[in-house]
């Protein structure tokens, strides 16, 4: 597979927690996968952790490539040896005259647009994800949705059901599940994925618009 990054560079690396890394990056223009003309505003993608040395030595160094940027991507990544990948990222990051910044995932939330789109790792911190829909929904007045992906060990789930319950779905179908239908109304979404991340469904819900299906192994095509 194949990723259109371009005109991009690592302008921080966060230390989120014990088994997560955050990748701050810049780019020109939106990124658009190979087989679709769409961009979207922010992308979260999270590799296949069997191939995460190869992932992280040939993508972070073409995002460093070039560096006339505007708008902020991150990349969570997921990495079991977490010390050992904290410090080769910092020490690419330092290479490169770009900052490290500390802090979870959640501050991150205020660079969500309408449409924007999020993948979170399967033992994402609730707090976090709280967090990020409570400002994208603020900001924005919207829905936000939250799906999750089948072949994980447990699920997501929020202690309170004011915000979201999450659960899993059999046979690598995405399951919605939707908040208060008064809590929220937009078309945000925010997405809780499984460690591999195998298939991402993609939507712009009440707009009725395009709707996308990802296998990040493979494939991007429209369903």
């Amino acid at each position: 597979m194949s990723y259109d990054w371009v005109d991009a560079k690592i302008i921080a690396v966060s230390d989120c927690d014990s088994s997560h890394v955050a990748i701050d990056i810049e780019v020109k223009e939106p990124i658009c996968f190979s087989n679709t003309n769409i961009p979207y505003d922010i992308y979260y993608l999270i590799p296949d952790p069997i191939h995460k040395d190869r992932f992280i030595q040939r993508t972070y160094t073409a995002l460093l490539e070039n560096n006339n940027n505007r708008i902020i991507h991150t990349i969570i990544y997921r990495h079991r040896n977490f010390g050992k990948a904290y410090h080769w990222l910092n020490d690419l990051a330092m290479n490169q005259h770009v900052s490290i910044k500390l802090g979870r995932p959640s501050i991150k939330a205020e660079t969500l647009n309408a449409g924007s789109l999020v993948f979170l790792g399967d033992d994402t911190s609730v707090y976090a994800i709280k967090k990020i829909v409570e400002y994208a929904s603020r900001k924005h007045n919207c829905t936000v949705f939250v799906e999750t992906i089948e072949n994980i060990d447990y699920s997501i789930g929020f202690k309170t059901s004011k915000y979201f319950s999450i659960q899993r779905e059999s046979e690598g179908v995405l399951s919605l599940i939707k908040g208060k239908k008064d809590l929220f109304s937009g078309d945000v979404a925010v997405w809780a994925a499984n460690e591999v991340a195998t298939i991402v469904k993609i939507r712009k819900y009440l707009s009725e618009k395009e709707i996308f299906c990802a296998e990040l192994h493979g494939y991007w095509s429209q369903k």
